[in-house]
This record gives structure tokens, sequence and C-alpha cells, in this order.
């Protein structure tokens, strides 16, 4: 089963070691403190499981 939340990055509402796979696209490179929100999605991640992060490449961007 596959869900999708959106909550506050430094507190989560789950417990640690809830899933297989945390998920977040175009949101670390918007916080000043990346590991913040890394270490709260790794705290719910159970272990050897996995968190995906897609930052945009602002290199790549054409509106510059």
């Amino acid at each position: 089963m596959i869900s999708f939340w959106a909550v506050y990055y430094l507190h989560l509402p789950f417990r640690g070691n809830s899933f297989d796979l945390v998920f977040n696209a175009g949101v670390i490179e918007h916080f000043i403190n990346h590991l913040a929100p890394l270490k709260e999605m790794i705290r719910v991640t159970k272990t050897g499981r996995y968190v995906v992060t897609f930052v945009i490449n602002r290199a790549l961007d054409d509106n510059r």
C-alpha cells in the first residue's frame, strides 16, 4: 500500500522504524539546516530500508 502525507518536517507524526520508504522531492534545498529533516526521515525509516530525496539542480534552471 502506498500513502502520501504532507507533514511538519521536524516532528513527523510517526513512530520510529515505521516505513520501508520515505520520499521527498524539491524540499530539502529550501531549508537552511539540511540535516534536520534528513535525520527525522531516517528516524521513521526501517533499518536497512530507503530514504529517497530529489534536489533541483539550479545549474539547469533557464530562468536564472
